[in-house]
């Protein structure tokens, strides 16, 4: 797929979603001439999240950074425990941003994580092929996608990275530690990026779910 001249969206739950689920494709299409913006709706009601929201904001604008791309944190954030509620608000914001792009990277509607899905369905909702004609990817996290009853992420396009893409996006990972968990450390990171990479024979890579391709 040419991504050259297109504009990318790439719309997450959490800030730490993107470099999880796709940091590494993220930063190849912005080494390769792609301009590449990452959506922030929602406001995390985590514990942790809460209590250093503003740490928590300050690190996803370094992460964005490193991968070459550009934070978009909508003004009035929707609080992730009413976001369900709000889902006309919440779909209503994200309409407006994927309008203006060509490419939209989401979540999995299949991610066990609530915001994920809303996410996803609010992409879905926006980008129906009778209003708009946009290509719609997802990406796979770590403690989210991997975790229902079965499974559901079912790859059909795959990403090789490069030495520089994957070292990026550890580096933009270790902006995160206060989010460190089983699978969302650096260290687990790379082990599933070598894990993808041998599943198609290359060293590294990313795997995701076209869902809508238009050319």
């Amino acid at each position: 797929m040419d991504f050259k001249n297109k504009k990318i969206l790439c719309v997450i739950s959490h800030p730490d979603d993107e470099t999880i689920g796709c940091g590494g494709f993220i930063h190849s299409l912005v080494r390769k001439g792609s301009v590449v913006s990452i959506l922030l709706v929602l406001k995390s009601n985590g514990n942790r999240s809460k209590e250093n929201w503003n740490k928590y904001l300050t690190s996803f604008k370094k992460a964005c950074s490193i991968l070459g791309a550009i934070p978009l944190i909508h003004d009035e954030l929707i609080c992730e425990d009413i976001a369900e509620q709000n889902f006309w608000k919440l779909n209503t914001i994200i309409e407006k941003y994927t309008k203006q792009y060509d490419v939209i990277l989401t979540h999995c509607p299949f991610d066990l994580h609530q915001s994920h899905k809303l996410n996803s369905k609010s992409v879905e909702i926006s980008t129906r092929p009778i209003r708009d004609h946009k290509t719609v990817m997802f990406f796979e996290v770590s403690s989210s996608t991997d975790q229902g009853y079965f499974k559901n992420f079912h790859p059909n396009f795959f990403v090789e990275l490069s030495e520089i893409d994957v070292k990026n996006k550890l580096k933009a990972m270790k902006c995160y530690k206060n989010e460190f968990d089983f699978g969302r450390t650096p260290e687990d990171l790379l082990l599933n990026l070598k894990v993808r990479g041998k599943q198609i024979g290359v060293k590294y890579a990313e795997f995701f779910r076209i869902a809508r391709i238009y050319s």
